[in-house]
């Protein structure tokens, strides 16, 4: 119980750091130093821990996929892609605001690790055009990238929760849609619908040669992404390979363009520094305390059914940033308790969500914070009434039901 105990006083003090402004990478590693003094790890397991945090190959190929997603962004950026990419959608699409939601939508629909990251310049980009501050840029990147998490079929979460259920992915996406639509509405109301965009003439009233340009440059602008995002999922090549074919592409098609300083300046090491403190962290709350544990302890507690099935997910996915981690550990442990009933599940999952789209070691929202520049008490304020209006919904599909 004492290990239980020194999660709850870690999260406490990296989240008073963070307030101070403290380094996310120094907060987190304050915050394992605590977890391994309470857990009353010795020496030889605290460096193995240390080790397996550090240098485990999920860390080290995240600190890469991430440092080559900054150089993509960065080669794009410089050699005028991003800005043709950002031109070319808002001319398809019509308005710089509903371009500024669709390019986080289309990244979070796709399974990859940094994806927010990915993202975040071409938000950043479009966002600045209509005069988003930092923290809306943020959160709007914040909010579209994981709406879909209810309905997108091939997202990891959804479909060990399917399985585990034994309810199909298609009969949760019938159930959890109004969620995804009531969050894009609201976010679109209030990050993006004061903001006038600029004057982008629809595709229908460009002459046809003018069409003609504005699909060449989209095609070209988006060719880089198309390689980075695509051949992992039609092929399952490694996406540091796709990621490197991505970048060699740009440096082929604007040569002229391009410089070796790039490469250095596009290096970010306080992220880096992030990524590290955040995989140790996770390595001691995985290796300390035990979860499963303690959502045994929460069973015996004789609390009621429906208050179980919306803690024990939600204190998980907050306590580890992961919905995955909070599923695999509190479904088996609860499906039985509720029958396996459809609407019983959907509330779980939702519970595990909306804990885990705030949490502090939320990875999403951990690298955009980094690349932004804010703080984590501003995002909350902006995603307030997204995170509020989406949890009533969630409730009232309940009572539906």
């Amino acid at each position: 119980m004492l290990s239980i105990i020194g999660v709850a006083i870690a999260f406490v003090l990296i989240i008073v750091l963070i307030g101070k402004e403290v380094k996310l990478g120094y907060a987190m590693l304050w915050g394992s130093v605590v977890i391994a003094i309470t857990s009353q790890i010795d020496l030889a397991g605290l460096l193995a821990i240390i080790g397996t945090g550090v240098l485990s190959g999920d860390t080290l190929e995240l600190i890469v996929i991430v440092v080559l997603i900054g150089v993509l962004a960065r080669f794009m950026k410089e050699t005028d892609l991003l800005s043709e990419l950002i031109e070319s959608y808002s001319y398809i699409l019509g308005s710089q605001r509903v371009t500024a939601a669709f390019i986080p939508s289309i990244m979070g629909a796709l399974p990859i690790p940094g994806g927010a990251i990915m993202s975040a310049p071409m938000v950043e980009s479009v966002g600045d055009n209509i005069k988003l501050s930092a923290r809306e840029q943020m959160s709007v990147n914040l909010l579209y990238r994981h709406i879909w998490l209810f309905v997108f079929p091939i997202t990891p979460p959804l479909l060990l929760t399917a399985s585990l259920s034994q309810l199909g992915v298609f009969t949760l996406i019938k159930m959890q849609f109004p969620i995804t639509i009531v969050m894009g509405a609201v976010g679109y109301y209030f990050l993006l619908s004061k903001y006038r965009h600029s004057e982008v003439p629809s595709t229908t009233e460009l002459p046809k040669q003018e069409l003609s340009k504005v699909l060449k440059k989209l095609l070209v602008s988006t060719l880089p992404l198309l390689i980075s995002l695509g051949l992992p999922l039609l092929t399952g090549l490694s996406f540091v390979i796709s990621l490197l074919i991505a970048l060699l592409l740009i440096v082929i098609i604007r040569y002229q363009q391009f410089n070796l300083s790039l490469l250095t300046s596009s290096f970010n090491y306080e992220l880096t520094l992030a990524i590290v403190g955040i995989m140790v962290f996770q390595e001691f709350v995985n290796q300390g305390p035990d979860l499963e544990l303690l959502t045994g302890f929460l069973l015996n507690l004789g609390l009621p059914i429906t208050f179980l099935v919306v803690l024990m997910p939600a204190l998980i996915a907050y306590v580890t940033g992961n919905t995955t981690a909070a599923i695999g550990i509190t479904f088996p442990l609860l499906l039985p308790l509720v029958g396996y009933d459809s609407t019983m599940v959907m509330l779980m999952y939702g519970a595990a969500f909306f804990a885990y789209f705030l949490s502090p070691l939320h990875f999403c929202l951990i690298l955009t914070k980094e690349y932004f520049g804010t703080r984590i008490s501003s995002i909350y304020r902006e995603l307030f009434w997204p995170w509020v209006v989406g949890v009533f919904t969630l409730v009232v599909l309940v009572i539906i039901y």
